[in-house]
């Protein structure tokens, strides 16, 4: 698998499942690339529609929308409470309408093309000369590490044994 493959499978397969552990103080995942999607204009569209890149810009800002809700408390940290309803897919960004200047919308499918991609490398990790992913867990003062390291371990177990259907 490659490391942007791995580094998604650690941030959404991983990590939420190991959340919540008691002592827990973060986790943090690091090597590889992270998962993007790309938006790339055709000129010739945008100048026929009168738009910018600067309008595409925006559009896909107003689009995507993340707010904090509230808070909550849990083993002696505060925790933020977001509702996301920010842009998931290609389908999703494809769809955003664009403002026209004299009314209207386009659908910034119709402008140019939307494809999965991934960042630019800020960092690298390996493990044995090979290029890994990590996950990194940091506890809380106090906290014990031993019953950490055992809770995670079970953890493991049981997201390798709903993967391999066990």
């Amino acid at each position: 698998l490659s490391q942007a493959v791995l580094r998604e499978i650690a941030m959404t397969g991983v990590a939420p499942k190991l959340y919540g552990t008691p002592g827990l103080g973060q986790l943090l995942v690091t090597g590889g690339p992270a998962t993007e999607y790309h938006v790339t204009l055709d000129p010739a569209r945008l100048a026929a529609y009168g738009l910018g890149a600067a309008d595409v810009s925006k559009a896909l800002r107003d689009a995507s929308d993340v707010r904090a809700v509230g808070i909550t408390q849990r083993y002696y940290q505060t925790y933020a409470v977001v509702v996301d309803a920010s842009l998931h897919d290609a389908a999703s960004l494809g769809a955003v309408r664009v403002p026209l200047k004299n009314g209207g919308a386009v659908r910034l499918a119709s402008l140019g093309a939307v494809t999965l991609g991934v960042s630019p490398v800020t960092d690298q990790t390996s493990i044995g000369g090979r290029r890994a992913v990590i996950v990194n867990a940091y506890a809380l003062p106090g906290a014990d590490t031993v019953k950490m390291a055992a809770a995670f371990r079970a953890g493991l177990r049981g997201i390798e044994r709903a993967q391999i259907g066990r």
